[in-house]
Parts: structure tokens; sequence; C-alpha cells
């Protein structure tokens, strides 16, 4: 699809960099890409995309053209039971796609602010820059394995099915009086679009002249970066509670002498590296201080992680909490949001 080309070529590193100026973190998160064929055959095509547009919210962009969409043939229980909405779904045959906007936008007032609908100009696929390949793929056919398993009349009359679907989904949007760019006449007419929407958007929520000083800068660099590093992490519990038992029983008590703070991350994910580097169960040790009260030989401590060096304070400083990582969020293709 030439629009996902453009956009993740040129209009999203543009918006990243004039993010990044302002220490803001710009993601975008595409539910059509990342998805493997094992996972697709297990049924987590859809449960996977929601919960990207759970994570990515409160943003989302939809594009749609002259293709309804995949329609799965079930369910899964697991699913409906996180999800009881679907079950006006399962025997609608209705596509992922639709699915995914009426849990993202339709079915979620809250979101009408911040969703943004673009309906490609269907005359675009009679471009004449484009493929045959693409312009088959652009518009609705009958699918070979509809017309082998149910001939060729059912086959058909799934394909008018599908359209007739799209077009309802259109009306749909269409009524519910969400921003909606109709038509966009190419790929780069969209691109122009969107850069020029989030362009809008970033100086409204992250205004130029209140770019964060040079301290808070730094403070904030070292956020990005362990959250970089915590964003894939995976779980491990059995792991990370055999290193515990061996190498961790030294501090499950705090001694007298010097204590360490150590940095922690927003619910404590580490990979075990940085774990262990981090503290007992990633918290670290907190040193009580009132006011006036002074505690002689101590120094706070953040240990090295990757890029980030080791940094230390005096005492004095002890009650500084600005080596806490907070969290920082995303923008997104199809879902996704910003925040510093």
């Amino acid at each position: 699809m030439r629009e996902r080309d453009l956009l993740v070529k040129e209009v999203f590193p543009e918006l990243r960099r004039k993010c990044a100026k302002r220490f803001v973190t710009f993601t975008e998160v595409d539910l059509r890409w990342g998805i493997t064929e094992a996972q697709a055959n297990e049924g987590q095509v859809l449960p996977l995309c929601l919960a990207e547009i759970e994570r990515s919210r409160p943003y989302f962009i939809g594009l749609l053209g002259q293709r309804y969409g995949w329609i799965p043939e079930t369910i899964r229980p697991e699913v409906i039971e996180r999800e009881p909405w679907l079950k006006e779904h399962v025997q609608g045959r209705t596509s992922v796609t639709e699915l995914e906007i009426l849990h993202g936008v339709l079915n979620n007032p809250q979101m009408q602010s911040h969703a943004f609908f673009y309906f490609r100009d269907p005359t675009y696929a009679t471009h004449p820059a484009l493929t045959d390949d693409e312009r088959w793929d652009m518009v609705e056919h009958d699918i070979h394995a509809d017309v082998e398993r149910y001939g060729e009349a059912e086959a058909s009359r799934r394909t008018e099915e599908r359209k007739a679907k799209l077009d309802a989904l259109k009306q749909r949007i269409r009524d519910s009086k969400l921003p909606v760019v109709e038509p966009y006449a190419n790929p780069k007419a969209l691109a122009e679009n969107i850069c020029r929407l989030f362009d809008i958007l970033i100086d409204r929520l992250y205004p130029e002249d209140q770019t964060p000083d040079l301290l808070a800068q730094e403070r904030m660099a070292h956020e990005a970066h362990a959250q970089n590093k915590l964003f894939a992490c995976i779980d491990r519990p059995a792991h990370l509670a055999a290193l515990e038992g061996v190498t961790l029983a030294p501090y499950r008590l705090v001694y007298a002498g010097g204590w360490c703070i150590v940095a922690t991350a927003v619910g404590g994910k580490f990979t075990p590296a940085e774990y262990l580097q981090r503290g007992y169960k990633g918290r670290g040790v907190t040193i009580p201080l009132s006011d006036g009260e002074k505690k002689q030989s101590v120094t706070l401590t953040m240990a090295p992680t990757s890029a980030i060096s080791g940094r230390r304070k005096p005492a004095s400083c002890a009650s500084d909490s600005s080596l806490i990582p907070g969290s920082i969020v995303s923008s997104a293709v199809c879902a996704g949001l910003m925040t510093r």
C-alpha cells in the first residue's frame, strides 16, 4: 500500500524529529504489520489488534479504500469473554477492520475528538502509475478460496455482501460526525494532510516555548532510554525467582552503613541483567530524611544500563526523585498517543 510507504518513510520520521526537539516520543502502530502467520493461524489477529488499540489510545487514524477487509470465521471464546460486545458479531460476518474501528472509536464516544478517517477516491484504483497487482488488491473481487469451497455463485454473493458492508461502515462513520477527509485523491495528498494535521496537534499539545529546561531534558532522556528498553520486555517470573534465590538473598536485609538508592520503572519490568543491577525486586532502598536532616557518607547511585552512565549526588540530594523514570507514550498510524 503506497499510503503506508509514504507515511512510514516520510511523514512519521518528520513528526518524530519535531517531537524529539520537544522531548516528546512519537511512535506509530500499524495494525496491519507485524502479525506472523503462526499468530494468524492461531486466531491471534483480532486480540492482538484490539490490544494494540488499547495501548495506543486515544489517537486513531482509519484509512478506508474499496475493500472491506478480512472476515474471521470465528472469534475465540476468551476474546469474547474479555470483550462482550463481540458476541453480536460472531455470526455477523464482520471484518477485523470494522471490529477495530468499532472498538477503537465508534463504541467509545470519548475517542471522537482524537479519531481521524480518510476515504480514498475510488477512481485512484485506475491510475496508470499503478501495477496490475496493485489495482487488483485495491478492489473487492471473488476470493479463490470461496469459489473452491462454496462455488462461483456464493463467492460472488459474498463479494457483493462485503461491498455493501463497506458502504454501510463508511456511512456510519459519516453519520458519527467524526473528522473525515473524503475523498483523498492519492497517497501524496493523504500524506500531506496527515502531516499538516499532526503538525497542528503537536504544536497545540506541546508548544515550542514550553520545551523543558536542561535539567528536565536530562531526566527525560534517562526516562526515554529506560522506557525504550522496557517496551518489549517479556516477564519471566520463574527465571527471576530463581535469580532472586541465588543472588539477591543478601539484599533482603538492610545493614548499617552506606545505603544504595536505585532507579525503578513503572510496572517494575526489567531484563534480568537490569533487574539485578537495580536492587531487590527492582525497588531499591529509600533513605528517610526529615527537614534539615543530613546523612553522612551516603551517595545516590543509578546503576549503569547500556548507554546510561552511573551518576552520584551528595546526600543532601537524596530526596530528589528526578531519577525515577516515569512513562512515555506514543502516537500511532492506526492507534496511538503522545505525551511527555
